[in-house]
């Protein structure tokens, strides 16, 4: 992304967008189970609308051109960017079991 709140940070820019804090309106980190919706890209062969993935984050990226998926705490944003062969997610695969496993295969398939 372009940059983040997290310690004011420049990003590399491949997404154009800005990383943004949660408010204090719902529990920061938001930790625990959430479900993806708006599934656009082969990363998510597979893989049906509103399967539940593992999140443990403070920031995020709001909906954007190059948004694949998304989730919603406290409001929509993006849980998965892709422009090109770049691919960013908000939840944590490796800990998502099953659906997060084949999000990992998918993504050695690609």
């Amino acid at each position: 992304c372009k940059n983040s709140e997290e310690g004011n940070t420049i990003g590399l820019g491949i997404f154009d967008v800005n990383v943004v804090k949660f408010s204090n309106q719902v529990k920061v980190p938001q930790m625990g189970w959430n479900t993806i919706y708006n599934l656009k890209s082969p990363l998510f062969s597979e893989i049906k609308e509103n399967e539940f993935m593992y999140l443990v984050h403070s920031f995020y990226a709001p909906l954007a051109e190059n948004t694949i998926a998304t989730t919603n705490y406290e409001h929509e944003y993006s849980t998965a960017l892709q422009r090109d062969n770049f691919f960013g997610v908000q939840f944590h695969p490796e800990k998502s079991g099953t659906f997060g496993e084949q999000i990992l295969k998918n993504f050695l398939n690609l």
